[in-house]
């Protein structure tokens, strides 16, 4: 069990991993910190989809909604990893009989109750989803 040092350490680099720099908008350059796509409704998450094969990886998708840009990008899973709150199952599952499929299409916005080391991310996604679905559009990115 993790003392209270322990913890507070923990806490204070969740925070610090969250105004950490991790995408730079490709269409409008704005550097983008992990909290600012986590939180502001002006970053909509799209989807998630795993390559497999060559990447062996999966990435979140979204969308820069504000004026004169729109653009699309990608930010792999793993650097939000940090703020998974559940436990992470090393073993990925694309390609075996327990692989529920919903990593291979963008689109599906279902949970996977498998236990695969992507569901919870899958998971963290629709949290995402759901918190900015209840959030007014605003045009700045601070």
């Amino acid at each position: 069990m993790m003392d209270n040092m322990g913890n507070r350490s923990n806490e204070k680099m969740k925070s610090d991993k969250l105004n950490e720099e991790i995408k730079k908008c490709p269409g409008c350059g704005a550097i983008l910190t992990a909290k600012q796509i986590m939180y502001d409704p002006i970053i909509r998450p799209i989807g998630m989809a795993y390559l497999g094969d060559d990447e062996d990886t999966a990435f979140y998708y979204f969308q820069h909604e504000i004026d004169g840009c729109q653009s699309s990008f990608v930010v792999p899973v793993d650097e939000f990893k940090d703020f998974i709150d559940e436990e992470i199952h090393p073993e990925k599952l694309y390609g075996t009989d327990q692989c529920e499929q919903h990593c291979v299409n963008i689109a599906d916005l279902e949970a996977c109750c498998s236990e695969c080391y992507y569901a919870p991310f899958r998971r963290f996604l629709l949290k995402m989803i759901e918190l900015k679905s209840g959030c007014p559009q605003t045009s700045r990115a601070d």
